[in-house]
């Protein structure tokens, strides 16, 4: 019931390795309430990006978003609302 979308949703590898990334969401379904959207990167500690935000929105990334990176919006108390993966598409020699 909640949305949380990336533009582009994967990037070729050509492209890489950190891309930035328009994020949308919402949760209006889910809470009234301020969500906050944390990043997962592979092999580091999650880090908050959005903190107390309105349960919809949008925003874009710095240069950072690379293969495999995870965002989790999340309630005030620590539910997740909605989750979405970066991944990359294999590089093609046209490209």
């Amino acid at each position: 019931n909640s949305m949380l979308q990336f533009t582009p949703a994967s990037f070729s590898d050509c492209k890489g390795p950190d891309i930035v990334v328009h994020v949308s969401w919402d949760a209006r379904r889910k809470t009234r309430g301020p969500i906050t959207i944390l990043v997962y990167k592979p092999g580091h500690a999650p880090v908050v990006w959005m903190p107390n935000v309105a349960p919809a929105g949008e925003h874009d990334t710095g240069e950072w978003m690379s293969d495999g990176s995870t965002m989790r919006m999340v309630d005030a108390k620590g539910r997740v609302l909605a989750m979405r993966t970066l991944e990359t598409t294999p590089c093609d020699a046209t490209e």
